[in-house]
Formats: structure tokens, sequence, C-alpha cells
């Protein structure tokens, strides 16, 4: 039973946790087993701390890691009745395997996971202890009235019998039907197994749904269970008068030194207490106009404004441009974000084709991205094929070929994408000229992708900010053949380290999809 400290709240959430378990093999066939998968017995017993065992119905899963099979992952049930166990489960494995074992109750608050390795015709025998995890939102936990704009430290208590290692805060605007993420806590008093972890929140311009709000707290331990805890009831944000906005941004935000470029920019502001009256542009302190309304739109009972300014930029020299967007309302109170122009100059970057295949991509983005504009006439050669992946999951092949002029589906060529060049002809150097991409997002799909590096500089593979065990991605160099590197267990390992301008790559991602940003 858990109990509370002093007139601290205590709240009935436990989670699961694995504590060291002994595990016993039992050889129940001997001498050579031919390679082909049979069956891997467990059997145990899922136990509290105080060594009752758990209600009859909980859920135990066995998965094997090293090899798949469609029948994964096996499941049963705890049965009092299998004395002196609780659960039996049979699994199958070719030789030896990493098995991985779960349980957890019917509403999922106790977890327990265990990792083994086993041989095919054995019994593993694993017992699984119980204990306690914790964690109880403190402030705001309902009833404050807080101020838009204000930054708001967000607190949590939690308790473990061995280690907190991380409260993670997120915030409800619609009672708990969608959460968005505030951040991770630190520790503010107390120690990892009794402390109090807060947050700094920035409500500045970010809450722009309702009025009535609700913060989840969500603990990990050091054996990676998980609990967590909302708010009892609801508290308000109070509009104190500051505009609020969303999608400030200029277009185009790349340019080139030494040309007159118009760009754009644009915003919707929207106000709770009274009206925004005007959006002003400031180059530093220097007022460069006033935006002008373009449209209007209510969501969530506000009604917003969208505004929109054209001004022409003659950068002198390569710099990024930043410009303060200021929303104002009726009665003078006012918001700021910043918006950027990167100032470039042209670049060209030279990509070398050897006869056979080829993996490559544009470290630019090209002045035509028409495929023949990219690979004239006077470079391509009869007999030429490129391949691309189209976007989505899986490998959707388009194509273009060269026989007196490029023909196909596949029409231009652009950075961010990776290309199978087949050439036909001899060697030749695809002079590429155009800007140099500031920023690039790929979205990068479970299972195979072809892509590309878009930058004229080489980055280590940290770049990827996703990375998940058993991600590989493969390179090739016509006079070497494939290379390749994969993640697992919080490193890349291969044969090459760094992505290379003009290089292609093809990514078989084992986790989910996830934005590739560098």
């Amino acid at each position: 039973m858990l109990k509370g400290r002093g007139d601290k709240k205590v709240k009935n959430k436990i989670a699961l946790k694995t504590l060291a378990i002994s595990i016993v093999f039992v050889v129940v066939a001997s001498g050579n087993v031919a390679a082909q998968p049979g069956p891997v017995t467990v059997q145990g017993v899922v136990t509290y701390a105080d060594g009752t065992l758990v209600p009859d119905g909980w859920t135990v899963l066995l998965e094997n890691l090293d090899e798949c099979y469609p029948s994964e992952p096996w499941a049963t049930t705890t049965d009092s009745t299998l004395a002196p166990f609780n659960y039996l489960v049979t699994g199958t494995a070719q030789l030896t395997s990493t098995f991985v074992i779960t349980a957890s109750d019917p509403a999922e608050i106790y977890t327990g996971t265990e990792t083994f390795t086993a041989y095919l015709l054995e019994t593993c025998i694993i017992n699984i202890t119980v204990t306690m995890l914790c964690v109880t939102v403190e402030y705001p936990n309902g009833g404050e009235e807080i101020a838009i704009g204000n930054i708001v430290e967000v607190s949590a208590s939690a308790t473990d019998d061995t280690e907190v290692v991380s409260v993670d805060f997120s915030y409800s605007a619609d009672n708990g039907t969608t959460w968005n993420t505030i951040g991770a806590g630190s520790l503010a008093s107390g120690d990892t197994m009794d402390g109090i972890w807060n947050v700094s929140w920035d409500t500045t311009g970010r809450l722009i749904v309702g009025d009535e709000y609700l913060i989840k707290a969500v603990a990990t331990d050091n054996e990676a269970n998980t609990v967590e805890d909302e708010s009892d009831s609801t508290f308000s944000l109070m509009d104190k008068g500051k505009p609020l906005f969303k999608n400030a941004e200029v277009e185009p935000s790349t340019i080139l030194v030494g040309e007159t470029t118009e760009v754009t920019f644009s915003i919707d502001a929207a106000d709770k207490e009274s009206e925004v009256y005007e959006v002003r542009v400031y180059y530093g302190a220097t007022l460069i106009g006033s935006m002008s309304l373009v449209g209007s739109y209510i969501q969530d009972t506000l009604a917003w404004k969208m505004y929109e300014f054209q001004y022409d930029l003659t950068p002198p020299a390569e710099a990024t441009y930043s410009f303060s967007v200021v929303p104002m309302d009726t009665y003078g109170n006012y918001n700021t974000t910043t918006v950027s122009v990167e100032a470039v100059n042209l670049v060209t970057y030279n990509i070398t084709l050897y006869p056979g295949m080829n993996l490559i991509s544009l470290p630019l983005m090209p002045n035509n991205v028409s495929i023949e504009a990219v690979i004239p006439a006077g470079q391509a050669a009869d007999g030429d094929w490129i391949y691309a992946d189209k976007p989505g999951q899986g490998l959707n092949w388009e194509y273009a070929c060269y026989s007196s002029g490029w023909k196909g589906t596949l029409t231009t060529l652009e950075p961010e994408k990776g290309y199978l060049y087949n050439r036909a002809g001899p060697d030749f150097n695809i002079s590429v000229t155009g800007t140099p991409l500031t920023s690039v997002n790929t979205t990068i799909y479970e299972g195979w992708n072809l892509l590309g590096y878009a930058k004229t500089e080489s980055a280590s593979l940290s770049i990827i900010n996703e990375p998940c065990d058993w991600d590989w991605i493969y390179a090739w160099e016509p006079d070497i053949g494939w290379e390749y590197v994969y993640y697992y267990s919080g490193g890349w390992y291969g044969t090459f380290i760094d992505f290379t301008p003009g290089e292609g790559y093809v990514y078989c991602r084992a986790g989910p999809t996830f934005y590739w940003i560098y």
C-alpha cells in the first residue's frame, strides 16, 4: 500500500518494475539439432514485492528478438492453477535466440519486461517481481488562473524504490483528448527516489485553443517503467491583452546576394479580449511597413485575421536577415515573433558519373530542376537510365531513360531525393548550378527509402535526429561497391562515417516514419 508523506497528495498510480531474476535452463533434448525452428518453453511466476502472486488474467507476451515468426508475439495469461507457476508460454527459435517477455495487467498500469537467451527445445524459468513507481502533478493542478505570456514553472513529485530517471510534461487544451509536449523536467529538490521535478513552460503565442487546460506528467524509472498523472481539474490561461499569432513566415526564405527579390511576409493573428488592430514589420528598430488584411476565419471560437506584406529586398552580402513581425491589439498590447531570410550566392557543384551504376543526389537547388536542364543532351548518352523513389512507404519506382531525349515518368531532379543512375556512356561530370539549402526536412518512411543528402559540405551521421535500433543506411561507391552503417544501442557501426555531397543513400528504417531535419 502506498502511504502519503506529510500533507503530500498521493494517488493510486503504480507501475511494474522488473528486478533481477533467476533464469534456469533445463535441457530437454540433446545431441545434434538441425537448424530448423523448434519450441522454446517459458514458465515462471509473476509476483508482487511481498511475494504474493498477481491476479489471474494478466497478459504475458513472448517475442523472439533475433528471428521473426508469423505467430509472434506468443501470448498467454497468468493462471494460478499452473502452480507452482502462474504462467506458461511457448515460443519458437531456430538455434540460440534472444527473447523478451513482458507481463502486464489488463489496465496496463503494471508492466514488466525481461530479456534472456534460449536454445530451441529448452525450458526457461523466469520469475518477475512487482514494485512501485508514482508521479503526482503538483502545479498547476486545477483552479489556477495564469496569464498567457507568463513563464510557468510546472511541477510534479515523483517517487520510486530505486531511481526516477526522467519526468516529461505536456499540456492539453481539449480536456485530455490531445496532448502537446512542454518538455523534460529537471530535479528541483529532493532526490531521484523522492523528489520534485520542474519544467519552464513559455505560454507566449502558443496556447490558441480554448482557455481551460490540463497538465500531464509521465515519470520513467531506471528500468524503463512509466507511470503518469494529470491535473485534478482544469486551470485557466487568461488573455491579458497580448495578441495571439500563428503561421508566421516569409517566402522565399532563401534569396540571392545582389539581386532584388520581392519577399512576402504572412501571419495569422487573433485576440481574446479585444481585436487585432495592426501588424507591423520591423528590421531591427526600423519600421519597414504595416501588413495588409487579406482574409479571416473562425477557429475554436476565435476570429483570426490573415495578414500579408510584400517587400523588395536586395541583400549586399551573404547573411541572415531577421525581421520582427508585431501584432498589436486595439488597446496597444503587442506580441512579437521573428522570421528570417537567408541571402546566398549561386554555387556550382560537380558530380562525377561512372559507367554502370551510380547512386547520386543534388547538394543544392538547381536554377532549373527539369531533367533536361540538369543533364542536357550533350552529356546524356543513349541507354542512360535514372530511377527515383516516389514519396511514401516502400520503394515505388519512377524512371527516365535517354534515347535522343529523356523519356519516362521522372521529369525533374531535386535535392533531398536519391537517384540510381545507370550510365551507358563514359565518365562525365554533372555540373549543377543553384542555391544551397539552409535547412532540409526529409520524410523517412518505415521500411526502404531512396534519398539524397542536400548540402554542399560533408556531415557526420549524427545529423540524423531520430535514429532507432537496426536502422541501416547503404552507400554505393563505383570502385568499391556497397558500403553500409547500422544503428544499434546508441551508435552507428559500419564502413562509412560521413554523408557526402552528391551521393545518394538507401535508408532501411526499422522504426516509425520521422522527419530528418538538418
